[in-house]
């Protein structure tokens, strides 16, 4: 369940195969990658999920997201994934620039985020459907030469 959103039911197992399994078009067009992240001593525990997508290999353009399950959450899940996805993104996919967009009450974005290097541009108005109605979405960046 992602704390932004906290009206929505918790994701079991067979809710997390099936996203993956509906994310492979996607991926098989070269518009994103997911990675389930697992726990290092049980692979078969999923944390969450880490991917780029909106990829644009014209433009050097990607989206880093990810999701983590409420125990993974405060381990620095997030953090690692989203640097090994912006590492390899710039030096395999050849990437100029990779966003993060949240939420403005998602914190816990925003600090990873920061650890991250990840520079905060400013608040899109009205730019995303949510619970019936729009909300405001921070916008994050991250250039080659940035991470940390």
């Amino acid at each position: 369940m992602v704390q932004s959103w906290p009206a929505a039911t918790p994701f079991t197992e067979d809710d997390a195969r099936g996203y993956f399994a509906g994310q492979a078009s996607a991926r098989l067009l070269g518009q994103q990658i997911q990675f389930a992240l697992v726990e290092p001593k049980d692979e078969e525990q999923v944390l969450g999920c880490a991917c780029l997508y909106s990829l644009n290999r014209e433009r050097a353009i990607a989206v880093v997201g990810y999701w983590l399950v409420q125990q993974a959450r405060g381990r620095g899940v997030a953090s690692n994934a989203v640097r090994l996805l912006a590492t390899w993104g710039f030096t395999t996919l050849g990437l100029a620039r990779i966003e993060l967009t949240c939420g403005p009450d998602n914190k816990a974005s925003q600090r990873v985020a920061a650890r991250c290097g990840i520079v905060y541009e400013g608040n899109m108005r009205s730019q995303m459907t949510f619970k019936g109605g729009q909300r405001d979405t921070m916008l994050f960046s991250l250039l080659p030469g940035e991470l940390r």
